[in-house]
């Protein structure tokens, strides 16, 4: 996935709650159906809240009635998504799209997104798929069984533009119930050990990535520069080191890494100090270990920042670049304060054997895949010495010397 930035409160009524990945969090209709305009409606019955069909089963609660009379494809649509909104919560990206359908067996419904003018984004559907004469019909989800809750789901890419979220009911003469109507941004758990190639993205910058090299280059234009993991979760009772392997080509000496306090309380910082106007990648264990670092940690922000010479830290200088190469997330430092940053792989990316620059002699060389799954271990003889990579896959991997030493090698 390839996406896009920031992070914004949203501007919705104080009867919804949000998170930071979600623009319509699980819409229950219980008292009214705020923030929904109904489109080429039926005069009876007239969509809009019923409060004697519900889910739950709650006799304080209800759905939304999606009626059509005439098959002009009459629809519901949601309060636009502003692009400040749709930044709030990363941007262009993946986002799910889940409710329940209640109704007669057939009845059929798809769902479609304005995404920016003149643009439609057509959602297409794996559960309750209609057919039409035994043809699979993806972009439309119909009732399986009639007068039962059935719950439909869908993933629809988005731009990094306003948004506006329409359900369309296309069988004509029918009454459809709509309950639970969640939007939110696609998110998986971070993989212990990879690359900035995906998942993270630029705020308050620019910045470019290289596909061959993996190395995601963030800009410093901005005096507020900073990567954020939109697509990532980390789990924070288990992993409590970030380790990161960067080439500062700036004059910016500090790396704040920002997440949410887990008692949502606010957001706490952790700073550490990076060399700057690197001539090599360096590598940083960042141990978070707090109380404040628990649960379900989204999104992580690193900041790039200069210290103003007093203990404190002041925005970063506009000039240069930040090569962000790896991260991996781990219950313990997987790297030591000995790391030797004068030993060098090349070359980097490597088709066939890589040599191991300033290694010595029966230096122990472990490669795992992005995995974290040992593929190769073996004792080096000598400096300089050529290490066949002809039985590995191409992709990404990480080579640790001693068992101290966390380097990212490409296998093109």
């Amino acid at each position: 996935m390839k996406h896009l930035y920031i992070i914004l409160l949203l501007a919705f009524p104080m009867t919804l709650i949000h998170a930071q990945d979600e623009l319509i969090l699980n819409q229950g209709f219980d008292t009214d159906a705020s923030n929904w305009t109904a489109t080429n409606q039926a005069a009876t019955p007239a969509s809009g809240w019923d409060g004697t069909v519900d889910r739950n089963g709650s006799t304080t609660s209800g759905s939304f009635r999606l009626s059509e009379d005439t098959g002009s494809n009459a629809h519901i649509k949601h309060d636009q998504f502003s692009a400040a909104t749709m930044k709030g919560v990363g941007g262009a990206g993946d986002y799910v799209i889940s409710f329940w359908i209640y109704g007669a067996q057939g009845n059929r419904v798809k769902v479609q997104i304005s995404n920016g003018a003149g643009v439609t984004v057509k959602a297409e559907f794996t559960e309750n798929l209609a057919k039409n004469s035994g043809v699979d019909q993806p972009e439309i989800t119909a009732i399986q069984t009639a007068n039962t809750w059935q719950f439909v789901t869908t993933t629809v890419t988005l731009a990094n533009t306003w948004a506006t979220l329409k359900i369309f009911s296309i069988t004509g003469g029918s009454t459809t119930y709509l309950d639970d109507i969640s939007v939110k941004r696609s998110v998986s758990e971070m993989p212990a050990s990879g690359d900035f190639t995906s998942g993270w993205y630029p705020n308050n910058a620019t910045s470019t990535v290289d596909s061959n090299t993996g190395i995601h280059t963030l800009n410093m234009d901005n005096s507020n520069p900073q990567l954020k993991s939109w697509d990532y979760t980390v789990n924070a009772d288990v992993s409590k080191i970030l380790t990161i392997q960067l080439k500062n080509n700036s004059v910016n000496d500090a790396l704040t890494v920002m997440h949410p306090k887990s008692d949502g309380t606010g957001t706490r910082y952790y700073n550490t100090t990076i060399t700057t106007n690197d001539a090599a990648v360096q590598t940083y264990a960042i141990d978070l270990t707090n109380s404040n670092w628990a649960g379900t940690m989204y999104p992580i922000t690193l900041y790039v920042r200069q210290s103003n010479g007093s203990g404190g830290y002041t925005t970063a200088n506009q000039s240069g670049t930040v090569e962000f190469h790896a991260i991996t997330v781990s219950p313990t430092a997987s790297v030591d304060e000995n790391y030797k940053s004068n030993i060098v792989l090349y070359p980097n990316p490597a088709d066939t054997y890589f040599i191991a620059e300033n290694a010595a002699a029966n230096d122990k060389l472990e490669i795992y895949n992005v995995a974290g799954k040992l593929v190769k271990s073996l004792s080096i003889q000598s400096n300089n010495e050529r290490i066949s990579i002809e039985d590995l896959s191409s992709g990404i991997y990480f080579a640790k010397i001693n068992e101290s030493n966390a380097l990212r090698l490409i296998k093109k």
